[in-house]
This record gives C-alpha cells, sequence and structure tokens, in this order.
C-alpha cells in the first residue's frame, strides 16, 4: 500500500481527506463523487486546511470507484475490510468509496477552456478505517520523504 501512496502522492494535485457522502448525475461530466467536511492537504507547506463543510464534487475519468455502503461495509469480514485498502490483485489496483467513513483521495485537477472552469478527478483513494491504516501509512511516507 505505501508504495501505491507514494506514486499517488507524486502524481496528485490535490490530496484531501473527506466523508464521501454519496454520487450523482453530474451535467454533461456524467457521474460526481461529493465529499464532505474535507481537509486539503498542502504539498508545498505539508499541513492540513481546516475542515470545511461543503459538498466538494468529484469526477472520476480512467478509475471507477466501488462504492460500499455504510452498511454493506458493517457486515464485511475483517479480512474484507482491510482488503478495501490493501489490494494485492494482479492488474490495476481497485479503488473503493465507503460511504459515511473518512476518506484519504488523490486528485488531479484539469481546466476546461471553453467553460473557464477547473475540474478535480479522482485517481486513487484509501478509506481511514481502523484495519486500513491509511493515515498512519501516509504520515509514514511522509516521514520517510522527509528523510530524504
Amino acid at each position: 500500500m505505501q508504495d501505491g501512496m507514494r506514486q499517488s502522492f507524486a502524481q496528485a494535485d490535490e490530496i484531501i481527506i473527506g466523508i464521501y457522502t454519496g454520487s450523482y448525475t453530474d451535467g454533461p461530466e456524467g457521474r460526481a463523487y461529493y465529499f464532505d467536511q474535507f481537509r486539503i492537504f498542502d504539498k508545498s507547506t505539508w499541513t492540513w486546511g481546516p475542515e470545511t463543510n461543503a459538498l466538494l464534487p468529484v469526477l472520476f475519468q480512467d478509475v471507477r470507484p466501488e462504492v460500499i455502503t455504510a452498511q454493506e461495509f458493517k457486515s464485511l469480514s475483517a479480512l474484507d475490510r482491510t482488503g478495501i485498502c490493501w489490494d494485492d490483485y494482479e492488474g490495476p489496483r481497485v479503488v473503493f468509496l465507503v460511504e459515511g467513513i473518512p476518506t484519504l483521495v488523490f486528485l488531479k485537477q484539469t481546466f476546461d477552456e471553453v467553460e473557464k472552469a477547473s475540474r478535480r478527478i479522482l485517481f486513487d483513494t484509501y478509506p481511514l478505517t481502523k484495519e486500513c491504516r491509511a493515515k498512519d501509512v501516509f504520515d509514514l511516507m511522509l516521514r520517510e520523504r522527509a528523510r530524504k
């Protein structure tokens, strides 16, 4: 997980921790995923901004996350809960969004010249569950980067 997170960190234009609240059809772009109570990580200072209580729309292009409801998550086995983050299958890693649980989200930003609008594109996520320990792995990755 740490290697994948390192790669995502290097590619990300923006990193947030937010609570996935649902997805909705959002105009011509298709489906948008919404996050609430989010904090943005500043890659230049390596600090988290204040929590913002607003809906943040995030689109997808190449990644279509598997959505797990809060009820489904409660019924998962401990092994499956761990597998949401530590997915080592062959091929591309499956990206999961769990409703109501804070999630570490890696985003690319694009700019639509015609509409003069910026868009956030989701490309990787790690739910912050006790089984996953994604925040601990993220913090460890930052400490290792700081030592270099």
